[in-house]
């Protein structure tokens, strides 16, 4: 299952709460390898660690028509705080470009505050059903 592998960083840190908000009809749709990962251990590395206190990553999944939204949350210190640094880094950097690489315009990532404290990423891309005889995680959208 696609959205099981975050569920390994509650076990490793007691003082982390990761909810998944994916219908089970979305639970196989084609991600980009290694994209899900990068966002969490963002959130959690950047967002959660600096505070120092429990914290919450929530990974949470739509489809609008043909369009599959993906957004990991979390309620930590905030996009640029602490660092001062506003600017994506290189592994949000490599999520953009790996999107543009896959879906050329249809592919799109932000990321923004969240409220009243945090930050939500969000890849925007296709919606593709992977077939059932492969793993989600190991195919490319």
């Amino acid at each position: 299952d696609l959205f099981l592998a975050p569920q390994l960083h509650h076990v490793r840190f007691e003082w982390l709460t990761v909810d998944l908000d994916v219908p089970d009809a979305l639970r196989s749709a084609c991600v980009p390898a290694f994209v899900l990962q990068l966002l969490v251990e963002n959130a959690i590395r950047h967002g959660l660690a600096p505070r120092r206190a429990p914290g919450r990553v929530l990974i949470a999944a739509r489809l609008n028509r043909d369009r599959l939204s993906l957004c990991v949350s979390d309620d930590g210190v905030g996009f640029g705080a602490g660092s001062g640094v506003s600017s994506l880094g290189i592994g949000l950097e490599n999520v953009r470009a790996r999107l543009t690489q896959l879906h050329g315009a249809d592919g799109r990532f932000t990321i923004e505050p969240a409220k009243p404290h945090g930050t939500v990423a969000t890849i925007h891309i296709p919606y593709r059903r992977c077939p059932s005889d492969s793993t989600p995680s190991a195919t490319d959208a």
